[in-house]
């Protein structure tokens, strides 16, 4: 017998160093079990709320809209809105996002406060459970209504913009956020002038176009308004389990606001 076929044979004589039937088994079952575990304890995590982290992201936001002020010479800024639903009563379930937003004077309109998404920039969405408010139903302060019990105002209260003058001062600026037509009949745009980012209510159910109504719905609590200076950031989750008429004096009321620095547009204090 030569040396290779001896090798050979010596190999398959030796025991094999593997797993059997009945520890592959106890090891799948440990394996299922810290999954069990951690999967809930991870979904709470990135569920839970944190105004810490909203908080980071829209000083990022804050910091890009300022910057294409600077760089385009016009009024620019960032746009709190939640995604359009076509049943309102689960407007408070919609998500929330940050829109990148510029002045657009149209001639054809002669709209003065005129403003669009920008191109290129795309909506992001905030934190889960993360929601913003400007505290203003219809420029008024919602505790005259001391509680937010409608549709509509949890839409008016929870859509808002901030705005940057071109030299990058956060400015009260009356706007009305329009699609790429700015039509005076918005219900029925150009094909051609459909927008991705804010359109009708009818496009955005029955054309799948657009994500965020424009401001022609006043009915929808989507009106012209002034931009703000100062918002709140609120637990979502907490907001939707409370009595309507407890959302104000025992939840929003007591949550301090988070004010701008004017000439930068950092968050530097609550009040």
């Amino acid at each position: 017998m030569n040396k290779t076929l001896k090798h050979f044979v010596l190999h398959l004589r030796r025991p094999r160093q593997a797993f059997s039937l009945i520890e592959l088994l106890v090891a799948l079952g440990i394996i299922a079990a810290l999954a069990a575990i951690a999967i809930p304890s991870i979904k709470a995590m990135q569920k839970s709320f944190d105004s810490t982290g909203a908080e980071s992201m829209i000083g990022a936001a804050l910091s890009t809209a300022r910057t294409i002020a600077i760089k385009e010479q016009k009024y620019a800024g960032v746009r709190f809105q939640k995604a359009y639903v076509a049943d309102s009563n689960k407007i408070s379930d919609a998500d929330q996002y940050m829109i990148f937003i510029i002045k657009d004077y149209d001639m054809q309109s002669n709209m003065e406060t005129l403003f669009r998404a920008i191109p290129g920039y795309k909506p992001m969405k905030l934190p889960t459970n993360t929601g913003i408010t400007d505290m203003q139903v219809d420029d008024f302060d919602i505790s005259d209504d001391d509680h937010i019990n409608d549709p509509i105002e949890v839409a008016d209260a929870t859509t808002f913009s901030i705005v940057f003058s071109p030299s990058g001062k956060i400015v009260t600026h009356k706007l009305r956020v329009r699609n790429k037509a700015a039509e005076n009949n918005p219900t029925t745009p150009n094909q051609s002038d459909y927008d991705d980012v804010f359109n009708s209510p009818d496009n955005i159910t029955k054309n799948n176009t657009g994500l965020f109504v424009q401001d022609d719905y006043d009915q929808l609590g989507y009106d012209e308004e002034q931009s703000r200076k100062k918002f709140k950031i609120y637990d979502s989750d907490k907001l939707k389990k409370m009595n309507k008429e407890e959302r104000y004096t025992e939840y929003l009321e007591k949550i301090k606001f988070i004010c701008l620095n004017p000439y930068t547009g950092e968050i530097v204090k609550k009040n």
